[in-house]
């Protein structure tokens, strides 16, 4: 991500948008097929809650077992897929991060270096005390100041405090 242009960067957040959708959708169709209609080869045409709500309820010691056994399994893999899922959603979102943030960073740096062309030019000539020491002691605090803050900034967007948008552009505004 770091060597792409521009629009190599671009086509790669759509790419990186399209196939989360698709994942997405694809686990929600599954999964709530899993959940919500379970082949269960446990003969579940027994379970028919009595008024009481139980369901276990007139079944032998060996099946309600078995039963239990089943539901315990099957919560297993509903929590297996379910952090599988979030594992790739996080991973996703940040490479998507990534991507966004070198996009965002070859117009801030351009950028910074007008802000601080247009920052240090006036400087120079307001700040005549000292000779040349005081302009250019002023201009490294402002020059440091907004390298804290870009790398700031850049922290924030990778870690996912800030949108990348905003992390970048945090050290330039």
């Amino acid at each position: 991500y770091q060597m792409m242009n521009v629009k190599q960067l671009s086509q790669q957040v759509d790419t990186m948008r399209i196939i989360g959708n698709q994942r997405d959708k694809a686990f929600v169709e599954n999964f709530s097929a899993f959940v919500l209609h379970p082949n269960s080869k446990i003969g579940h045409s027994k379970f028919h809650p009595n008024s009481s709500g139980n369901y276990l309820k007139g079944l032998s010691k060996a099946e309600k077992e078995r039963v239990l056994e089943a539901a315990l399994g099957n919560a297993r893999n509903y929590k297996s897929q379910l952090t599988s899922v979030l594992d790739d959603l996080e991973h996703r979102r940040d490479k998507t991060n990534r991507y966004l943030i070198e996009w965002h960073k070859k117009f801030t740096l351009s950028f910074a270096c007008l802000v601080l062309f247009f920052v240090g030019a006036p400087l120079g000539a307001i700040i005549r005390k000292g000779g040349i020491g005081m302009p250019m002691v002023v201009s490294v605090l402002f020059f440091l100041f907004f390298h804290v803050m870009n790398i700031m900034g850049e922290k924030f967007s990778k870690e996912g405090v800030l949108p990348p948008y905003q992390g970048m552009w945090l050290a330039s505004m």
